[in-house]
């Protein structure tokens, strides 16, 4: 399949459709869509890009444009934030982003109101070889389009069909208690023996159904799980325990979503836990005085183990789940994983004031550096960069390291005073195989955690590399710029495409043959006796074609190919058929027309 194909033709929608919209609205109506300084407006409807997340001018833009073509008619409220940022380069180099729009009133009431199923509002932009980005609101009327055009690795934007069954979403044998009744459409769940190593607070998804973010601060995250009629939220979790390759994709029942947050991040200042007190944390995606899960469901009535969901918040107890956990695909193992330890800065490190830099503890014992962030190019003397030696080409996640440390006492220059946080718009710029994305991070939010950066393509060795400057946005000399550790995990390969098995030509064998998929280091080959059945392995290959010596004569046989690498295996390939001559066939004369 050509992936060019649906992206060309998703960016001349959303354009032919951008042209009449704005027609109409010239007619009728107006828009302000003048994005600056982080919060925009138009048509009364305002959006904070900087609160939670840091979103690119040219991002911002697209998102407003596609609020003011595509939104929702009616919109319960009139001001939202975005909470969740997801980037993502398929293998033409195509960016992707997805955002997450939350009612600002939401996160200013500690999440205390209900979040309706409809309130959040999903974006997903594409980015063109100018860099220009088109957008579209995620609506009905727009799914269809969507679902042609984004990777379905990226995002799986298969309706969820209805779950029938929904188990508490924690670990069977488990036993956790109802810490506070019903709030918000919610139920807070606290394991009754948390410190036991088998327990460690794991949440897992009370049914099967599509999973996305609602909030993710760097800190905390908010999952919801949309079962096909009834949704589920899954708030307080540890931003750092999530696992990437599930979000926006289905997951069965008992998937293990994360760990609940027992951190004790609180944002400074901190305008989200107004009116309680003794905060364990505090961060945009939530405010809590100890570690348990808000649990929430859009229909309070449903059985979850046997029990009805209202009586439980209503009565509170204990409760031993039965949920089985799934872990899902294993993690890439270490061959897979690439890490960069410490960067290489410029200027050289010295004690003295001269250099810039302030040495800290980083990733593994490692020494980590920060330096002063400026907003005027003239001033702008301190880099540093990271070049892996990458085992293999292909598609990897790059994440960088942001050590905990104290603040810093910063005494050099015309700076005396103490910085208290690090930048939340580190600039990183990563060069890939489809050339240099500028990706803005928020180290301010992390403490000993991973900030993922993307997916990108790289080739083997060393062409590829991330670099990041003091030059950013924000105030003047106001906040540190941390430089530790860079890791670049291999992600499995993409589909194999061009899949043909050769129908009725010889008695022995049936040859299947396939595309190269980008990433990819070998082959399995698996076959069906049907469309609809089941399709088991029947070999493996490093090359791009299979002989299979074990057809049976008389059948027809549906051939599809994974392609596999140290990260996992991809998808299956679309389906081809094919089968034996017949018994006689090499008996039958050559008729000649």
């Amino acid at each position: 399949m050509n992936h060019q194909s649906p992206i060309r033709a998703f960016i001349l929608i959303v354009a032919i459709l951008l042209l009449a919209v704005s027609a109409a609205r010239a007619a009728g109506g107006n828009s302000d869509t003048n994005a600056a300084g982080g919060l925009a407006a138009l048509d009364g409807l305002a959006v904070d890009f900087d609160r939670v997340v840091h979103v690119p001018e040219g991002l911002q833009y697209a998102a407003l444009q596609a609020l003011a073509h595509d939104a929702p008619a009616a919109l319960a409220y009139d001001h939202y934030t975005v909470t969740v940022l997801e980037t993502y380069e398929d293998w033409a180099y195509v960016a992707w982003a997805h955002l997450v729009l939350i009612p600002s009133a939401i996160l200013d009431s500690n999440w205390t109101l209900p979040l309706a199923p409809e309130d959040p509002l999903d974006i997903i932009a594409s980015r063109d070889d100018n860099g220009a980005w088109q957008a579209f609101v995620k609506t009905e009327a727009t799914l269809p389009l969507l679902q042609d055009a984004v990777p379905a690795d990226f995002m799986d934007l298969t309706p969820a069909p209805p779950e029938e069954s929904y188990l508490f979403p924690w670990t069977a044998g488990q036993s956790w208690g109802v810490s506070q009744g019903w709030h918000s459409s919610a139920i807070d769940f606290f394991p009754l023996s948390f410190g036991n190593p088998p327990v460690h607070g794991a949440i897992l998804a009370m049914g099967s159904g599509s999973l996305s973010q609602v909030c993710n601060d760097g800190a905390q995250a908010h999952l919801r799980i949309n079962h096909g009629g009834v949704t589920s939220g899954y708030l307080h979790l540890d931003a750092n325990t999530l696992r990437a390759h599930d979000l926006n994709q289905s997951v069965p029942r008992g998937r293990f979503l994360g760990v609940i947050y027992d951190g004790d991040a609180i944002f400074d200042p901190n305008p989200y836990c107004t009116g309680g007190s003794n905060w364990q944390y505090a961060t945009p995606c939530g405010c809590g005085t100890g570690a348990h899960v808000h649990f929430s469901s859009s229909d309070t009535g449903i059985t979850v183990d046997g029990y009805n969901l209202y009586a439980v918040g209503a009565s509170g107890g204990n409760y031993v789940s039965t949920n089985v956990r799934d872990d899902g695909p294993p993690p890439p193992p270490p061959t897979a994983v690439t890490t960069v330890n410490t960067a290489a800065i410029n200027p050289a490190y010295t004690p003295q004031c001269g250099s810039g830099w302030k040495q800290i503890g980083g990733y593994d014992g490692a020494s980590a550096y920060l330096t002063l962030n400026t907003n005027q190019t003239a001033q702008s003397t301190n880099w540093g960069e990271w070049a892996p030696n990458l085992p293999q080409s292909g598609r990897y996640q790059v994440a960088a390291y942001i050590p905990d440390h104290e603040p810093i006492y910063w005494d050099c220059g015309t700076v005396d005073r103490t910085i208290n946080a690090d930048t939340s718009d580190a600039r990183y710029q990563i060069t890939h195989v489809g050339g240099v994305a500028t990706v803005s991070g928020n180290q301010a939010s992390l403490a000993d955690q991973w900030l993922p950066l993307g997916i990108f393509r790289f080739n083997q060795g060393t062409s590829g590399h991330v670099r990041l400057a003091d030059l950013n946005g924000e105030e003047n000399l106001s906040r540190t710029v941390s430089f530790s550790a860079m890791r670049f995990i291999l992600q499995p390969p993409d589909t194999p495409t061009g899949v043909s098995a050769v129908d009725g030509a010889v008695v022995d064998h049936i040859r299947v043959s396939w595309n190269a998929a980008v990433g990819a280091t070998g082959y399995g080959i698996y076959r069906a006796v049907s469309e609809s059945s089941t399709a088991t392995q029947i070999g493996s290959s490093t090359s791009l074609v299979y002989d299979d010596s074990t057809a049976a004569p008389g059948v027809t046989y549906f051939y599809t190919v994974k392609a596999t690498n140290p990260a996992g295996a991809s998808p299956f390939s679309a389906a081809d058929q094919g089968s034996l001559s017949g018994p006689y066939a090499l008996f039958l004369p050559t008729i000649a027309r």
